[in-house]
Parts: structure tokens; C-alpha cells; sequence
């Protein structure tokens, strides 16, 4: 089990920094800075931790400082994908970035008490390490809450949507998924069960990477697509001056 956590280990390694390659050489850099940044912590902590044993204190402290940085890149990175999405309805824009910024404060306030499905901690585990998962698993969930409203918000209301925003969004829905359910198994399970959930992690963590990896190109900021009522013209247009007037009423209240 040790050399396939190795393995994935790596391939998570080579399929980041292959990712941060494809982006440069699309010229995506600039248009998904934040992505870019996460992509690079992401890298960095692999190849910082690779000689260190997992076991060992310095491991667990490098875990914690590189986990706080994915949280708060975490939080860029959604409010870079609802100013994507919303390119079209700049004051609907600033408005949800807005949202994210005070409910992620907020979040992080009350990280430390969401416990209730796993207060007790089992034998062998550090209480503090138990209360930090628990405390990033907070954080991870309401931001995969984030980025389900904005995969619902494009399944209803008729936004054009570039391509590569789409598979943006997806690939980090099933990321957050897996690793908000991961971090509460990984305080439910016995200590035995920790390498098994981790490679469970790390393999979707890779799926994600290749999945960015085969499809973002730089021909998918020329295609967009409308996925909210495609196939209603009539609710197209209804909804899209729902839309208008939510951006205009937004406008007015920014003025006063």
C-alpha cells in the first residue's frame, strides 16, 4: 500500500505541474489567475513534503500551513468562478463575490465548532489534528455549497458560459465533494484506516487534474455555451429579464 500511495502521490505531483504547463502555453494564465495560484501551492506542497515521513511532526506542520493556503486560494478561486459566470451582470457579480467573502468569514468564525458528526475522537488520534480536520472539512463544505449554487445558478438561469469555465467549475465540485466526505471519514475511522482514505483522496484529486488536463484549451474561451433552459426559448427569454432586472435593481442599490 505504501508504493501506490507513493505512485499517486507523484502522479499527482507530474499532473499539477503538467497542468501549470498547459495553462502557460494557452496563454490561461492571466484569464485564471487564481486557479494558476492554487495549481502552484498545490505543487509546491508535494514537493516539499516528498522527503519527509508522514508520521513525523514536521510533516503534520507543513500539512496544516499548506492546508490553510488551499482553503484561502480556495476561497479566490470561487469568487474568481462567479465573476467568470456572471461576466455579463457585472453588479450581480460584485454582489455574489461579496456573499462569498462575508459567508466564508462567517464560516471560518464557526469552523471550529462544526463537530457534531465527529466530536468524539478515537484512540490514537491527536484531539488538536481531529479538531483541525474538522475545522477544514467546515470550510471545504461551504465552499463546495458555493459551487454547487453556481453549477445551479448556470442549470437555470440562460448565462453564457465559456467552455472552460464549465469544466473549471466541475472539476472542482467533484474535488470538494470527495474531500469534504473524506476528511469526515478520516476523523470517524480508526487511525488504521487513514492511508486508505488518504489514496482514496489522492486518486480523486489526479482524476480532477487529468480531467483539466485533457480538456482546458485555449479554443475554449471562443466556445460558449448556454445551459439553463436551452431547450425552452420562451423560458430563455423570460428568465433572462428576470435576470436583467436583478442586475439592474443591483445597480440602483450601488448607486445610493
Amino acid at each position: 500500500m505504501l508504493g501506490f500511495a507513493r505512485a499517486v502521490f507523484y502522479l499527482n505531483l507530474g499532473a499539477s505541474l503538467a497542468l501549470l504547463i498547459r495553462l502557460g502555453l494557452c496563454h490561461l494564465v492571466r484569464v485564471y489567475r487564481w486557479l494558476t495560484a492554487y495549481l502552484l501551492a498545490y505543487a509546491l506542497a508535494f514537493l516539499v513534503t516528498a522527503p519527509i515521513p508522514v508520521r513525523s511532526k514536521l510533516y503534520g506542520n507543513i500539512y496544516m500551513l499548506a492546508e490553510i493556503t488551499n482553503v484561502i486560494l480556495s476561497i479566490l478561486v470561487v469568487r474568481e468562478l462567479v465573476g467568470l459566470t456572471l461576466a455579463s451582470h457585472p453588479a450581480l457579480a460584485v454582489f455574489s463575490r461579496k456573499t462569498v467573502a462575508y459567508t466564508m468569514g462567517l464560516a471560518a468564525l464557526i469552523a471550529t465548532g462544526g463537530v457534531m458528526l465527529d466530536s468524539t475522537v478515537l484512540p490514537g488520534k491527536s484531539r488538536f489534528m481531529h479538531r483541525f480536520v474538522t475545522a477544514e472539512r467546515t470550510m471545504d463544505f461551504t465552499i463546495l455549497i458555493f459551487l454547487l449554487f453556481i453549477t445551479a445558478f448556470m442549470m437555470w438561469f440562460p448565462v453564457k458560459v465559456r467552455r472552460n469555465i464549465m469544466l473549471y467549475i466541475v472539476g472542482f465540485v467533484v474535488f470538494y465533494l470527495s474531500r469534504t466526505f473524506g476528511l469526515l471519514m478520516i476523523n470517524l475511522l480508526p487511525l488504521a484506516s487513514l492511508s486508505a482514505v488518504n489514496n482514496v483522496l489522492a486518486c480523486f484529486s489526479f482524476c480532477c487534474l487529468i480531467g483539466w488536463l485533457s480538456s482546458l484549451r485555449r479554443e475554449g474561451e471562443d466556445t460558449t455555451e448556454v445551459v439553463g433552459h436551452r431547450w425552452n426559448p420562451a423560458a430563455i427569454e423570460r428568465l433572462s429579464g428576470q435576470l436583467d432586472a436583478i442586475n439592474a435593481t443591483l445597480v440602483r442599490f450601488g448607486r445610493r
